[in-house]
Parts: C-alpha cells; structure tokens; sequence
C-alpha cells in the first residue's frame, strides 16, 4: 500500500501501528456517542478494537489546529492541543487512520461506574506505512 490511500475521494494517511497508549482528549463530551459504539457498559471494562480516523478541523473556534477523532462516523474526542499542533506541522489538513482501543465504561450497580476512554494505537511523531 502507498503512503496515501484513497477515501471518498480524499487523500488519507495510514499510521504503522505500535503500543496502544497514544491518549486523546475530551472523550468526557462523548461518552453516548461511545456508548453506541461499544453496544454499552458492562460489568467488565470494555477493551473495543476498532478503527479511529483523525480530521483536521481548521474552522475549530476553540483551535484552528484541531484535530478531532471519529470512530464509526460519531465524535469521540480530539488530539490533545500539543499533539494538534504537531500533527498540523507534520501533515497539515490531511485526514489520518490508525486503529484504536476503547477502554473503560464499566458498571457495577453500587460499586459504581466508569467512563469509557479511547486510545490511539500509533506512536508520535507517526510512521507512514510505505
């Protein structure tokens, strides 16, 4: 596979895949949109492989280096600010993939119950697979 494939007609980087434990931010604002994802909480922490794709969102309000992740075609966080910044020096507007763990959203009646998290399974500065 070349560095850049093709999807929906747009340029897309594929990420080399290493240790699942490139964190993302804001996954607290998500936690439905995770929750379909995943089918729900269970009384076990969720361990949900799956493929997240990186989207440079230039008009962001909040950071014109955004990048938000997706997982299913639903919002499931952002790259933390640093890490935005890096990825737009890095790859400017182009969209990314790499797979994914969803992690957490446990509950257990009175013992309480967890939020779901998502984890990146790239390292950084990322590796195009050539």
């Amino acid at each position: 596979m070349g560095i850049f494939s093709s999807l929906f007609g747009k340029r897309e980087l594929i990420f080399e895949m290493f240790a699942e434990d490139f964190d993302i931010v804001g996954e607290s604002y998500y936690q439905q949109n995770l929750t379909k994802i995943t089918g729900g909480k269970t009384e076990e922490s969720a361990e949900f492989h799956c493929e997240a794709k990186l989207v440079p969102e230039k008009n962001n309000p909040h950071d014109s280096n955004a990048v938000k992740i997706t997982i299913n075609g639903l919002q499931v966080g952002h790259l933390s600010r640093d890490d935005a910044a890096d990825y737009r020096d890095w790859f400017g507007s182009v969209k990314a993939k790499c797979d994914s763990v969803i992690v957490g959203g446990w509950d257990r009646g009175n013992r309480g119950a967890g939020h779901f998290g998502v984890k990146l399974d790239i390292d950084w500065p990322p590796k195009l697979i050539k």
